[in-house]
């Protein structure tokens, strides 16, 4: 199914038709951002211990889930517990 405005449909996408409003798109944002996701690995003992991981959004997979890719693993991680800085962008040379 086509999600994405058509003339058909008078320029309008299936969900503005089917629920009166355009979708929500709060949850988008840009690719390769700074983002800050929470590290679950941490012991409960280690309270003054960083909780994060900084990384650099890739991807979507849902509308909560995101793809970031963590230089420090060299890994693509799928989370939905990400701080983004939208004013702090990937620089391969430092």
């Amino acid at each position: 199914m086509v999600r994405r405005p058509n003339e058909q449909l008078g320029w309008k996408t299936p969900y503005e038709i089917a629920y009166g409003k355009p979708p929500s798109l709060t949850y988008i944002h840009v690719y390769g951002c700074k983002t800050y996701t929470l590290d679950k690995r941490i012991k409960r003992g280690d309270k003054l211990a960083p909780r994060a991981l900084i990384g650099h959004l890739v991807s979507y997979d849902l509308t909560n889930i995101y793809r970031i890719w963590i230089l420090s693993l060299r890994k693509v991680i799928r989370t939905r517990d990400v701080t983004f800085n939208e004013t702090s962008f990937y620089n391969p040379k430092g």
